[in-house]
């Protein structure tokens, strides 16, 4: 045992300030993904600090102690990790019941429930989110790492004690070579599990089994380097920092999201082993100390962004941000870190006042559940968030104010069932299926409504259903599907990270739809078809692409999309088409427009510049085709004469959009006014 004396466990400052730039940078992401688009990778720097000091730790306390204290290492990770993410979760949950969206509740609980238990990664796996998609109605998305290094945690002891009882001879040399040996075998199978299968759920962004090749290099580089250090080049060094830099602002051109961690996890690697004088230098005081509240400042740093974001604007919502961010993590590191870290008595009675918690909580459960023998497990939790909402409605600050859950929710039944049934997503994709007669309203032989596209179209079903107009109705959408054959749409983000898995399926829904309207209008005297899609958004935030996922440029991209649906209209000219122009788009959501009228508004002769291109397509394809008709709702919203287009009328007490983008059910219904009165206008002109 006394091999491993080499394995001095001396404080090392400048962990610290690794740790500083990993927080920093993330939460400069967070702030602002256009401006800090490579800032993620402050993420995957954390990971290779976490497997660098664990093992330090861990191989330290085997000198100290002449073996593996295998619950004392479980015991000192728990009371590590858990008060404080107990802390800013339960804080943070309980400020949400108040001010924050109660629509959102069922969800936002069940992700502070997987957070608890260091499972919210793996949630995140099942509802199948996009990390880089999500907005700022999650709190809690950033739990997801702490998933991943708790998973790390909870094994690596399991794998430490499985090496030592497999030793025959428990010496320094061969105990270390053979866990060197596992970890670069670790490293390899996960990595490429990352590599081959990032579109499958082994590979997926929040896997640990894609994420743990970069925990255990840092594993591997404590057992390698040990306490060393390697005298780095300075022009090595600055190329390495100035390229770092460069990643943090443009990591939108690199486009590949294997490079940029590749480099993250060999770019802290080199700061972690090397000897420069330069990086001492840097690491003062303040730096060492906001590396040391690191953590807590990484629990704090999102939850406060939401909420600042609601409440704030400008310069003030910035500043505000980093005050609270910077006093919350100044407090739950001094007061609730270490204290239950290194107090003893704090840690007795935090585990008693916890499981007194639980047992009474699951006793609560346990009982009510069996008073309501009736419903699933599933079903259960749903009904007691409901309960909840209804209950706290008069306590929320949006709920009581402006009934803002009940406004801005999409409560449409279509044949006894949720509208959302009949609209796709990439997991309930149904390629070949014919005319879903869920999905068809059957009133009338004379007219029947087609609405297809993505959930921009699914929006407008209030609108049609609202026609006073004897007619039936038939949806079927696509969520994130631009309704344009032969063009293939992929996000930024995941082509980057070559996550082609359902590529194909929009081309497929498109062409599937396409005999479905020809099969509808065979049984309706005059069949309409209504198309939508949020075209300005996938041409903005997406790569359109041909079958061999070759990017089209800018200019291409209007040539195709008109030479597309030119082809579609005249597929389709015995059907009547109408094709919705894009609607307004707000920068916030309805809770902080409330808060704020101003953030209700936006420039319209920006936002119509936004779209012009797009405008001009669908109105050269009016002008061509008998068969094509052109709704405008841009204009029944915005007050032209005032240049400013609000997503709710104060004069009129009309919510017209649920978020930033989409229709109310008022807002879609509002619509209806003016649709009807373009159908009546333009009806004879279509027969």
């Amino acid at each position: 045992m006394n091999n491993y004396s080499n394995y001095q466990q001396t404080y090392q400052n400048h962990i610290d300030g690794i740790r500083a730039l990993a927080v920093v940078v993330v939460w400069l992401f967070h702030l602002n993904p256009y401006l800090f688009p490579g800032g993620y990778i402050g993420v995957d720097i954390f990971f290779v600090v976490s497997g660098y000091v664990i093992t330090l730790s861990i191989l330290n306390d085997i000198k100290k102690e002449k073996r593996f204290r295998f619950l004392h290492f479980y015991k000192k990770r728990f009371f590590r990790i858990f008060p404080a993410l107990f802390f800013v979760i339960f804080f943070i949950f309980l400020f949400y019941l108040f001010f924050g969206y109660l629509f959102e509740l069922n969800y936002v609980s069940k992700i502070a429930f997987a957070s608890l238990l260091g499972l919210s990664n793996i949630f995140y796996i099942y509802l199948k989110s996009d990390y880089f998609l999500e907005n700022e109605l999650n709190p809690f998305l950033h739990t997801w790492s702490l998933g991943v290094e708790e998973q790390f945690y909870f094994l690596y002891p399991i794998l430490i004690i499985f090496l030592i009882f497999s030793s025959s001879i428990f010496t320094k040399i061969k105990f270390v070579s053979f866990l060197r040996l596992i970890c670069l075998t670790i490293i390899l199978l996960s990595f490429f599990c990352f590599f081959s299968y990032g579109n499958k759920t082994i590979g997926n962004f929040y896997s640990p089994l894609a994420r743990f090749w970069e925990i255990v290099f840092g594993c591997l580089l404590y057992l390698v380097f040990e306490n060393k250090k390697i005298k780095i080049n300075p022009i090595i060094l600055s190329l390495l920092i100035i390229s770092f830099i460069l990643i943090i602002f443009f990591d939108n051109y690199i486009n590949n999201i294997y490079i940029t961690l590749i480099f993250a996890v060999l770019f802290t690697a080199i700061i972690i082993t090397s000897n420069n004088n330069f990086l001492d230098k840097i690491n003062n005081i303040y730096i060492s100390y906001l590396g040391k509240i690191s953590y807590s400042l990484y629990l704090w740093h999102l939850p406060v962004l939401y909420f600042s974001k609601i409440y704030f604007q400008g310069i003030l919502f910035i500043l505000v941000n980093i005050l609270l961010v910077l006093s919350l993590s100044f407090l739950s590191y001094n007061y609730v870190e270490q204290v239950f870290r290194y107090n003893r008595l704090a840690q007795k009675i935090f585990l008693i006042s916890l499981a007194t918690f639980i047992f009474l909580f699951f006793l609560f459960v346990f009982y009510d559940f069996r008073t309501n023998n009736n419903l699933n497990y599933k079903s259960y939790y749903n009904h007691k968030v409901l309960n909840i909402t209804q209950n706290i409605k008069n306590l929320n600050l949006f709920e009581n104010k402006f009934k803002l859950s009940s406004r801005t929710k999409w409560d449409i039944n279509i044949n006894n069932q949720r509208l959302h049934k009949c609209e796709y997503s990439h997991s309930t994709f149904k390629p070949g299926a014919g005319v879903d007669r869920n999905c068809l309203i059957n009133n009338s032989f004379e007219n029947i409504f087609i609405i297809n596209g993505d959930s921009h179209a699914t929006h407008y079903y209030p609108m049609i259903e609202s026609l006073n107009l004897k007619k039936s109705m038939y949806l079927k959408t696509y969520e994130g599907c631009m309704f344009v054959p032969d063009i293939y749409v992929i996000g930024k983000e995941l082509y980057k990270n070559r996550t082609f898995k359902d590529f194909d399926n929009c081309q497929t829904y498109i062409s599937d739809q396409i005999k479905n309207i020809q099969s509808l209008d065979n049984d309706f005297t005059n069949t309409y078809l209504i198309l939508s899609s949020r075209y300005t958004a996938y041409i903005e935030y997406s790569y359109l692409t041909n079958e061999d996922k070759e990017i089209f440029d800018l200019k291409k991209i209007y040539k195709l999309i008109f030479e597309s649906l030119d082809s579609l209209a005249s597929e389709l000219r015995e059907i009547n088409i109408i094709l919705i122009s894009p609607l307004p788009e707000f920068k916030y959501f309805p809770f902080s427009c409330f808060l704020n009228n101003e953030l209700c508004k936006i420039n319209i002769a920006k936002d119509l510049n936004r779209i012009k291109n797009i405008d001009t397509i669908l109105n050269k394809l009016a002008d061509k085709h008998k068969n094509i008709l052109i709704f405008n709702p841009h204009n029944k919203i915005c007050e032209i004469e005032n240049n400013t287009c609000s997503m709710y009328n104060t004069k009129s007490d009309i919510l017209y959009f649920k978020d930033r983008d989409h229709l109310t059910i008022e807002g879609s219904e509002y619509l209806g006014i003016h649709f009807e009165q373009f159908i009546n206008e333009n009806i004879r002109t279509f027969n």
